[in-house]
Formats: C-alpha cells, structure tokens, sequence
C-alpha cells in the first residue's frame, strides 16, 4: 500500500542582480525641499550619491558604495550651519 500524498516541493526560483541606474532631482521653493539622488548597479556592486538641504542652510551629500563587503558611505557638508534668533511675534 502507498502512502504517498502527491506532495511536490515548491521550485525555488533564483533571482540574478540586474545592471540599472537612475537619478532624480526635487527642487520645490515653496516647500524649501531641494534634493537629488542617484544610483547604478552592474548587478554586483552598487554606487549612488544624494544631495539635500538641510534646515540650517547646510548642504549634506552623501557617496556610497555597496557590494559583497558591505556599505560604506562617505558624508560631507558645504556651507555653515545658521540658527538664526527667535522672534516671538506678537497677536493683536
């Protein structure tokens, strides 16, 4: 007598990296957001930058790089950060 149940193990599907690249660009003045990325793969290693900036009149950008040794990022900041002072304004 058999007891099998017809039972088939699922195929395990193999994904292969593929090569792409992109890059975008968000410069919105009446929102202050000013930023952009972009990346590219060869399927093995991947590499990219951004761009944004920040509140306090800095620019931050970031390079990257990411491949079977991990990520590794290199960040740096143009200009000098500005906390301008607080002026409470006043309701009549």
């Amino acid at each position: 007598m058999s007891t099998s149940t017809g039972y088939v193990a699922p195929v395990k599907e193999v994904y292969v990296p593929q090569p792409y690249s992109f890059s975008y660009n968000v410069v919105d003045d009446e929102t202050y957001n000013d930023f952009d990325h972009s990346e590219k793969t060869d399927g093995k290693v991947t590499t990219g930058s951004y761009r944004v900036e920040l509140p306090d009149g800095r620019t931050q950008i970031v390079t990257y790089r990411a491949d079977e040794n991990g990520y590794r990022a290199n960040v740096k900041y143009e200009g000098v950060a500005q906390y301008p002072e607080y002026v409470e304004i006043k309701k009549y």
